[in-house]
């Protein structure tokens, strides 16, 4: 699927910088012959699957591994990444995306598991609202979805996922002072997470209409430092909000250590060739 052949080649780039103390196991249900004629298909940067993808691939046919991390963990979405610890137990779970932070966390011995599960029962109730919150938003009843937010606050306290969705009602119900109130609010509960951070910025520079880019740059920053700018992701985050700011050199540069970071991924070579074309005209103007 989609999403999964977008995480792998980022997984392997984490597999290499990891490579003393972590082991990366990708495990699919599909068939061994299935996963060799993949492994043989281009990708979209035009390498071999085979050469995309350097970290462990296994198969799962009788379904054992599937039975006892997802099904055993509630899980029906991928890729779904688990972190086992070093004492055996699973300590994260998470989309591949999303691995980075709570991984080097893990590995230097800071990661806080009670916090973790504090975050995964808080997660768990957002699931078992969250149908209810939606029906409220497609019934434009907003401040019954926020209400219902609000109660599990109370419940719960703060946190990242409940005030992501507070944002996303704000936003669909078209309220830019209070959205802009609380992307501040999951901005600063999200200080540390650069993933998070990354998802924020992007959505404000990729509207229709861009605003508070400055507020943008400097979360999509922050995450970029969080990842001592070296992930291609947010790297090319940070060249979109320049580009929508109209720093076009500023865009160009960074689009390309992206391009450097993704090892020549395609996507962000089509975006390079985009800013690069706009400073061109732009100085063409100029010179008019």
């Amino acid at each position: 699927c989609g999403p999964c052949l977008r995480s792998m080649p980022d997984i392997s780039k984490l597999q290499e910088k990891h490579r003393q103390n972590v082991t990366f196991i990708g495990v699919t249900r599909e068939s061994e012959q299935k996963v060799t004629s993949f492994l043989e298909e281009e990708s979209p940067d035009g390498q071999l699957w085979s050469d995309v993808i350097t970290h462990r691939l296994a198969t799962d046919l009788d379904g054992a591994t599937n039975a006892a991390y997802m099904r055993a963990a509630g899980q029906r979405g991928i890729p779904c990444a688990f972190i086992v610890g070093r004492g055996g137990l699973i300590e994260w779970i998470g989309h591949p995306s999303r691995i980075d932070d709570p991984l080097r966390q893990v590995v230097d011995g800071t990661w806080n598991r009670d916090a973790e599960e504090r975050r995964l029962t808080t997660k768990t109730r957002i699931s078992q609202i969250r149908s209810s919150v939606r029906s409220f938003q497609r019934a434009d009843q907003w401040e019954l979805a926020l209400s219902l937010i609000g109660q599990l606050e109370e419940e719960l306290g703060s946190s990242t996922e409940l005030t992501r969705m507070k944002l996303d009602v704000v936003e669909q119900a078209e309220r830019p002072d209070e959205a802009s109130e609380v992307r501040d609010e999951l901005a600063e509960l999200a200080w540390n997470d650069a993933s998070t951070l990354n998802e924020i910025a992007w959505k404000m520079a990729n509207r229709p209409e861009p605003t508070e880019l400055d507020f943008a740059l400097r979360i999509a920053t922050r995450a970029s430092e969080l990842r001592e700018n070296e992930d291609a992701m947010i790297l090319d985050t940070v060249a979109s909000v320049h580009y929508e700011m109209g720093n076009l050199q500023e865009a160009v540069e960074t689009q390309r250590r992206a391009v450097d970071a993704s090892g020549g991924r395609e996507e962000f070579k089509k975006s390079l060739r985009k800013y690069v074309d706009a400073q061109q005209s732009k100085s063409e103007a100029d010179r008019l």
